[in-house]
Order: structure tokens, then sequence, then C-alpha cells
């Protein structure tokens, strides 16, 4: 339940008297009596049939309707019906209850327009002094979705695609009872955006009253409205391109994209924005939003996803949306293949959950090293690999020798690169990348030569000495020998036939 403070008032004329329609009371802050006299006959659904009768237009006639002052939106409900009373004229005096309430106070708790119906009714506005204070039922959005099944999905779909591109009018409705009519209102406005009641406006019945009621069943179209036929409701007609790209959103949802119809309520109930003043358009972006995870997976599939897309999937966590692992694995190695290293925070939180591909991260990280030095990330990349806990099968990985498309030739460095990672951690770390490490020769060599470089003047601080010794026990003497004889500095000459062989390892 949702606590709210109702403004209300009471429309009518003093029993036999000449007197026209006028406010007879009112309660509330926001509006005057002229304020109020001035918003029922802007949603006035007509006149009345003449006497007291039963058929389609009988009264009560109920209107849900929007309102707003210079600070605030205000939902409306307008219950006109019969009282017992006469004027002067032996006419009997038709009364309207209107009540109206904050948005802001059911933005956050959505209320059907039924619920407030329900709870204002028997109000006796004749006894009331100050506002009300009623508690509104909240409605969820699995009930929500049972009372549009009872109604019928299409002609509820429907009336809300047309309201995109115009009012509608309702025929051959009229032996629906006024109650059920009210339910149908919330069908359709359950199917739009929420904030989209700062707009909605909709009568149970309508003879020739005003064109500010953009929904309401009626004995004939209005003119310048969407006929829908409650028995037999149509297709949008080919001028309201909006309604239909709409109608076919919704119902693709409920078919082919396995999007329950209780989802889709939450989703549009959950967007509470205003849009008194938006452009319809919006709704259509705000619905594209629900089903928006598969739209990147299918642009992911056919390798044509927007990175800014991919990272806001992940980053939002609605990938959690696509439905199955495959699903999820495609759009992360998507996001994984885009080789950003601005990527990697997100790819180490959802790795596990989304079940990240080892030879994918590794591929970029080879991709960033062999192509982008001296920018190439290579660390970052490796230290997630090391919190996934793969750094030995990674850094394992890098270390082999380049494939052709990788192009090392075209930007030389990646050796250097490489390099770097390895002997920052002592040679026994990763048993698995030492034995990558002494199999590839020009990464020896490339590791010699920056162990020299560093350790020039230098003593062995860099763990020159740790390096040189395990390399003597797994690469080729004519390989590291040259080297350790000249950084060990124990005097043993370095003669031409050392060099000789030496270079024979390659330039």
């Amino acid at each position: 339940m949702v606590k709210v403070r109702v403004g209300w008032a009471l429309r009518g004329k003093p029993p036999g008297s000449h007197d026209d329609y006028t406010i007879l009371r009112s309660a509330g802050r926001a509006f005057t009596p002229e304020d109020l006299g001035a918003i029922l006959s802007r949603f006035s659904l007509g006149n009345p049939p003449s006497a007291r009768q039963d058929g389609p237009g009988a009264l009560p006639w109920v209107t849900v309707s929007e309102v707003q002052d210079a600070e605030r939106h205000y939902l409306g409900l307008t219950i006109q019906e019969w009282s017992p009373d006469c004027d002067a004229a032996g006419r009997p005096i038709a009364v309207g209850r209107y009540f109206y309430l904050p948005y802001e106070a059911v933005s956050d708790a959505p209320v059907r327009y039924q619920g407030i119906y329900r709870e204002l009714y028997g109000r006796d506005l004749a006894a009331q002094d100050g506002e009300l204070v009623v508690d509104l039922p909240e409605a969820s959005a699995a009930e929500q979705a049972a009372r549009i099944e009872e109604i019928g999905f299409e002609p509820a779909a429907t009336a809300a695609a047309l309201l995109l591109d115009g009012p509608v009018t309702v025929t051959g409705g009229g032996a629906v009872p006024p109650d059920r009519r009210l339910a149908f209102f919330d069908a359709v406005a359950a199917l739009l955006p929420y904030g989209w009641r700062t707009r909605f406006a909709a009568g149970t019945w309508h003879d020739n009253g005003s064109r500010h009621v953009r929904l309401a069943f009626a004995a004939r179209p209005r003119p310048g409205t969407f006929e829908l036929s409650w028995a037999a409701p149509r297709e949008p007609p080919e001028g309201a391109a909006r309604a239909r790209e709409y109608l076919t959103a919704l119902r693709d949802l409920t078919g082919g994209r396995r999007r329950t119809l209780t989802d889709i309520v939450a989703f549009l109930a959950a967007e509470r924005r205003p849009l008194a003043g938006a452009d319809p358009a919006e709704v259509l972006r705000i619905l594209s939003e629900l089903d928006w995870p598969v739209t990147v997976r299918r642009a992911a599939q056919s390798g044509r996803a927007d990175p800014a897309d991919l990272r806001r999937l992940f980053a939002a966590g609605r990938f959690r949306e696509l439905r199955t692992a495959p699903e999820r694995r495609l759009v992360f190695n998507a996001l994984v293949g885009r080789g950003e290293v601005a990527d990697l925070p997100l790819v180490q939180e959802h790795w596990h959950e989304a079940g990240g591909d080892f030879e994918v991260l590794l591929r970029m990280g080879r991709a960033r090293l062999w192509r982008d030095p001296p920018a190439h990330g290579g660390a970052a990349y490796l230290g997630v690999a090391e919190a996934l806990g793969f750094g030995g099968p990674y850094l394992a990985g890098l270390i082999e020798p380049p494939r052709p498309d990788e192009r090392p030739d075209e930007r030389p460095g990646g050796e250097a690169a490489i390099a770097e990672l390895v002997r920052r951690d002592p040679p026994g770390r990763y048993p698995e990348a030492f034995a990558a490490l002494v199999a590839n020769e020009r990464m020896v060599c490339e590791l010699l030569h920056q162990l020299a470089l560093d350790d020039a003047g230098n003593g062995n601080g860099n763990g020159t000495a740790e390096w040189l010794t395990a390399l003597a026990s797994a690469a080729p003497d004519t390989l590291v020998g040259p080297f350790r004889a000249v950084l060990d500095g124990a005097g043993e000459p370095v003669g031409v036939a050392a060099l000789d062989r030496l270079a024979a390892h390659g330039d």
C-alpha cells in the first residue's frame, strides 16, 4: 500500500435551482475552484443522456486524466453519475467528483487506475473536510500481466501503440461494463512506460466531448482518431509508422525473443520519468532498451557490435539477461576481442560468470605486444591473467614465436616488450613460462640483452645472476656462455670462436 494525499472537487448544481453547473466544494492546495472547473471542462466526455437510462452510454462515466502546475504532475480521475436530485426544471442533476494526486507520490509505487477508482468511488464529498488521505494498493508486474491477458493482449497492445501516433476511439465495446473498460485502460497504460501516465487521458464513454481525451469508448469513431474495434482489432494503418513499429516490437518480445509479459510490464513500470512533453519516439527507444542485450548479441554475432555497447552491457550487468551461456560467452569474447586495455577491469570482473575464453585473451595480449609497442599494455593483460589464476600458461603463450598474422616486422619491439614481462619475476615462478622461454632462442637473446644493459654499472641487483644461472642449466651454452662470462666478471675471455657460435643463433 502507498499512502497518498488526494485533492478533490465536487461539480454539480444545487437541487431545485436554475444555476449552471459549477464547482460546489473542493479541497487541495494545488488548484483553485476556477482551475478545477477548467480541468473538468478540458477532459469532459460530453453531455450524458438526458434521463436516467441504461445502455452503452449510461452513467457512470469515468475519466482518467493528467494535469500539471508549475511544479508537479498530477494524475486525475473523474466519476460522473446521476444524483437523486433535480434542478428547478425537473431535470436530473449529474454530479462529477474529481480526484487528483501528485504523480511523484505513486511514481515509485505503481498503482492502477482501477485501484484508485475503487478506493475513491464511495467517498461522500458533500461531507468531506480537507484533502483525503488514502491507501492505494500497489500493482505488481505479475498482476498487471495477468490483467492484460484477461483483457486481451492484442487490443491492449494495439491501443498502446496507436496512442504514439494519435488519439484512439474504441468502437463495438458498448456491452463492455464500465469497470472492465477501466481495466482496459490499465492494460493499455501497463504496455507503455509508466511516465506516459503524465500524458494519459481516457474515458469510459465519449459523446461529443473533449478532444483532449486521447483514448475513449464511443458509439462511433471520433473525428481525427484511430478506430480500434473491440471485437476485432486491426493492424495500425500505413500512416501510423510509430504504432506499427511499437506493436511489432511488443509482439516480437512476447514471441520469438522469449520475454514474458511480466518482464515487459516490469521493465516499462520502472521507466518513471514524466513523459508529458517527450517525443513519442522516446517510447520506442525505451522499449528497445528492454531487449537491447539481444540486439548487442546479434551485432556481436555478425561482427558489428559497437564497443561502447559491449562495455555498457557488462558495466550495467545486463549481459545476465541473455538466456544461455553460449550467448553470454559470445558477447563477452567480443568485448575481450576488442583488445582495449581500458576494458580489462570489466574482463576480470566478469570472466568466470560470462565464460571467458583463455585463447581470446591470449590472442589480444599477443597482438598488443607484437603490434603496439611501446604503449602495449602487456603488464595489464598479464596482471589480469594472474588474477584469474592462469599467469603461467598466459606468459608461456606470450613467449611463443609470433604467428604470421601478428606481423612483427611492421613494428619491431615485440620480443623486447615480452622480455620485459618475463624478467620482472624470478625465473622459477612459472615453470611452463620458463620452458617456453628456453625453447625460443630469440627470446633468450632478448632477455640476455636486457639483463646485460640493466646490469651495466649496477652489479647484480636486478636478478641477473639468478637468471644467468637458471638459463645456463637449460639453454645452449653457446648462447648463454658468452653473456655469463662477461656478466659474472670471472675474467674468462670470450674469443672470436665463441662469438661466432653465438652469432649462429641468429641476428
